[in-house]
């Protein structure tokens, strides 16, 4: 394609996650013994069967070597990295975001039909250049956390004997059963069959692959389980103490108040004696009964006279009138001002609600704290397994 036919177009993909539930019991597993790291190797080229040929290269372990690819044509069956000689394809990574690579192609096919300038060739050529940009930088994008995945996959198996091994994949699988229960209802179908196109068509994924991510989600998970669990037991009262004490800001509440009005404009009203008259039925209405907000929506010329003159939460000093914030924070909740006249409006005020405010005791905040401490202590645990895992580990990738 010549440089003057050449058109860039833009599309949005959209990410699809799917939200599952933990594994409910790991095993007990001790720290990872990943064991010595292969022999350093870097492919030639992309052998789509996983069949590569190897170049005689090494390097220490704990390093990840880079080997270009970006000249190669990327397909589903190309490995863009590997863990430990364990290949990592890049349908592993790209399998959620099908739905968005055919959305995509259908708009920059809309797009280039429009401009009715370009040859199908040319047309193909310029979608499929575009689709691979965008798949790489999306492997770009994912991978890393697909080389974690890996490493806690891998070393969950090293550390297990294989009979706990193959007990745990059970207990997954009947997690799973449990999730595709869950899937197939909300999708509105009743068998995997109707999921399958179902699901290929919302999705862009297949079951099985749906399956398969859904498994390396949890044995990454079930790895991390034990470690995290103990870190967690350890919190005690002594640390929520520490961080309530460190974070006593966060806990003091500033007094505020909700609160109404009902305002008669003397400009509105035809001049304040008119106005003088429509303030007495407001103020019979009121001490007949009817509610300050249906008042309000009917005589008041404030500017939230359809919300029943009612103002969100309002803290002191926010407001420029002193009259009117004495008492917005002295009256009672419930009650209503007397009429506070200014050179253009009488005005009558309700307290609807009011929060006077404080600090937020130890004992209210504690379970809070303990869940902010807790998931502090789960990515600190995450991040430190993961270092460990790197250092010993040969990895290669091959996008960059």
């Amino acid at each position: 394609m010549t440089a003057s036919r050449r058109f860039i177009v833009i599309c949005l993909l959209p990410v699809f996650s799917l939200g599952c539930e933990a594994l409910r019991k790991s095993p007990n597993v001790r720290n990872p013994v990943v064991g010595p790291p292969p022999i350093r190797q870097s492919y030639v080229e992309v052998d789509p069967v996983g069949k590569a040929q190897y170049a005689d290269a090494s390097a220490d372990a704990g390093e990840i070597l880079t080997v270009s690819a970006e000249s190669t044509e990327l397909t589903e069956d190309s490995i863009v990295a590997t863990v430990n000689a364990e290949p990592i394809i890049a349908s592993d990574i790209l399998a959620p975001y099908a739905k968005g690579f055919r959305e995509a192609e259908a708009e920059m096919r809309v797009k280039a039909a429009k401009a009715d300038q370009f040859s199908e060739e040319e047309i193909n050529e310029a979608i499929a250049a575009q689709l691979q940009k965008i798949k790489k930088d999306l492997i770009r994008k994912d991978l890393d956390k697909h080389i974690e995945r890996k490493l806690l996959t891998q070393a969950l198996k090293n550390s297990m004997k294989p009979e706990r091994l193959e007990a745990m994949e059970g207990a997954i699988d009947q997690v799973w059963q449990g999730e595709l229960e869950k899937i197939q209802a909300k999708a509105g179908v009743s068998s995997r069959y109707e999921l399958e196109p179902k699901l290929k068509e919302e999705q862009g994924m297949s079951l099985n692959e749906l399956k398969d991510m859904f498994r390396r989600q949890q044995m990454a998970m079930a790895y991390l389980h034990t470690g995290v669990e103990t870190v967690e037991k350890s919190i005690g009262r002594a640390e929520i103490v520490r961080y309530y004490e460190d974070h006593l800001d966060d806990y003091t509440l500033t007094r505020r108040a909700r609160w109404q009005q009902i305002v008669i404009l003397f400009s509105k009203a035809g001049g304040r004696d008119a106005a003088l008259d429509q303030l007495r039925v407001v103020v019979d209405q009121l001490q007949s009964g009817t509610p300050f907000a249906e008042v309000a929506q009917k005589h008041s010329h404030g500017p939230r006279a359809e919300r029943g003159g009612q103002w969100n939460w309002t803290e002191p000093g926010a407001l420029s009138n002193d009259t009117w914030e004495q008492a917005i924070f002295n009256l009672p909740v419930g009650g209503v001002s007397d009429v506070i006249e200014d050179k253009s409006s009488f005005r009558l005020i309700r307290v609807s609600e009011r929060d006077e405010g404080g600090t937020r005791s130890l004992t209210e905040v504690q379970d809070e704290i303990r869940d902010i401490l807790a998931e502090e202590a789960r990515k600190a645990t995450t991040d430190e397994v993961i270092a460990d895992l790197m250092k010993s580990a040969s990895i290669e990738t091959r996008i960059h």
